[in-house]
């Protein structure tokens, strides 16, 4: 596929998310990355569920693109809604979801419907399952539970 969509708030890069990563750069030639505001994941979180800035994420993000010599191929734009950029551009061909967030990418699909445009396809990843079972997630790791591998501590 020519160009690709994901959206997430990258909180603590983990090896879940390199998983949702790597299958984006495997399928598109090129991405756009809808990385979640400060305001827009402050409005889904408990309040004091802490967060790194918008752009410490954002430069983590950037960072493992660099080393992966794929930073060209990318773009990275403020989510400041749930659907971001794929609501209206007919230009993205693709969305790579995992099952908690299929849900919104059906929906979007028909909304995108409701205005004429393509379904995106959609890629779904599976979560990656810490050591204790559950998926590997930045709560996990902030409460110590397990590293950024999915490990226990």
């Amino acid at each position: 596929m020519k160009l690709v969509c994901l959206g997430g708030t990258f909180d603590i890069l983990h090896a879940g998310h390199t998983r949702l990563l790597e299958a984006a750069l495997e399928v598109g030639e090129s991405l756009i990355i809808g990385l979640t505001s400060d305001e827009f994941a402050a409005s889904r979180r408990p309040t004091e569920r802490e967060l790194a800035s918008y752009e410490n994420r954002e430069a983590e993000l950037r960072s493992w693109f660099s080393a992966r010599d794929a930073l060209e191929r990318i773009e990275i734009v403020p989510l400041v809604e749930e659907w971001g950029p794929p609501a209206g551009n007919a230009a993205i061909d693709g969305i790579v979801v995992t099952s908690e967030t299929r849900e919104t990418a059906e929906r979007l699909n028909a909304h995108r419907a409701g205005k004429g445009l393509e379904r995106l396809e959609i890629i779904e990843v599976e979560h990656l399952l810490a050591e204790d079972g559950l998926p590997v997630s930045s709560s996990h790791i902030r409460a110590g539970e397990v590293d950024a591998e999915g490990r226990r501590k």
